[in-house]
């Protein structure tokens, strides 16, 4: 019995002996961690002493250029109803951001709406999603009605019906689904689709760029609507008592007779005598 209280008496006084020990070297270094960190609260402090005060919109210098900070741009929403252009935009705004490829899909979750976030949802629990290019590809497939669709042949069957400006909303919008074509090419076919008289005064001004056979039919466009308003409302030349007559400086047309007019003499036209009457009897 005494052994074993010995014994209990020993064990006990080593582990109190051992937990002095780590009691020890734990204060130890938690004074080597105060030290360390109360030196670099003071070398905080004297770096910002000696940091000149900036100015009143002055900004911060990165390589040697200032810096300004990126605005605040709100992520462009799709439910899937426009895929083409909200692509463009989201390319737009990751490219802005500099957003790496391999983040961009967590991003696109919080874009997404309605029958096209339940889509990328499923898609992304099934593992069927693999990088950014493969989410463009099949996101195209599934929302694009006109992936198919041959573009430059409908560009190519364009014509003007209405307004140049209209012509030429109905061109830029199948337009941006054309990529490789040369603005050569371009030109010919959007001046092909005009009105015939557009065409002929259009082609001896010989746009060169895109823009200007805009621009130039646009504005022939205009000229002859203002001529042809112009002759519409010219007044006719009117009598004195104000009906309509010919135009002055102009001679009345003179009818010729069908047949001769005899002419009558005075002797032609004196009565016979009753002499002449009674010996012709």
């Amino acid at each position: 019995m005494d052994n074993q209280l010995e014994t209990l008496r020993h064990s006990v006084s080593q582990m109190q002996q051992e937990l002095e020990a780590r009691l020890d070297a734990q204060s130890v270094r938690s004074e080597a961690l105060y030290s360390r960190l109360e030196a670099l609260i003071m070398a905080n402090r004297t770096i910002v002493q000696n940091t000149p005060r900036r100015q009143p919109g002055e900004t911060d210098v990165v390589g040697g250029h200032p810096y300004v900070p990126k605005p605040k741009l709100e992520p462009p929403k799709c439910d899937g109803s426009v895929p083409l252009r909200w692509l463009y935009k989201v390319k737009e705004y990751f490219d802005f951001y500099a957003t790496p490829p391999d983040e961009r899909l967590r991003c696109v979750a919080l874009m997404l709406e309605g029958s096209a976030a339940d889509w990328f949802r499923w898609r992304m629990t099934n593992r069927m999603i693999s990088d950014w290019d493969d989410f463009v590809a099949k996101f195209k497939l599934r929302f694009d009605p006109l992936l198919f669709v041959d573009y430059f042949g409908q560009l190519a069957k364009l014509r003007q019906r209405g307004s140049v400006m209209e012509y030429q909303e109905e061109f830029e919008k199948l337009l941006q689904h054309i990529t490789g074509a040369s603005e050569d090419i371009l030109i010919s076919v959007f001046h092909a689709g005009l009105k015939h008289h557009l065409q002929q005064e259009l082609s001896m001004l010989k746009p060169t760029t895109l823009s200007e056979s805009f621009t130039m039919a646009r504005e022939l466009e205009a000229k002859h609507s203002a001529l042809l308003q112009s002759v519409h409302s010219r007044p006719y030349s009117t009598g004195a008592g104000g009906t309509k007559g010919p135009v002055q400086g102009l001679r009345a047309a003179t009818t010729a007779p069908l047949l001769p007019t005899p002419t009558t003499t005075p002797q032609l036209a004196e009565p016979y005598s009753g002499r002449e009457i009674s010996q012709g009897c």
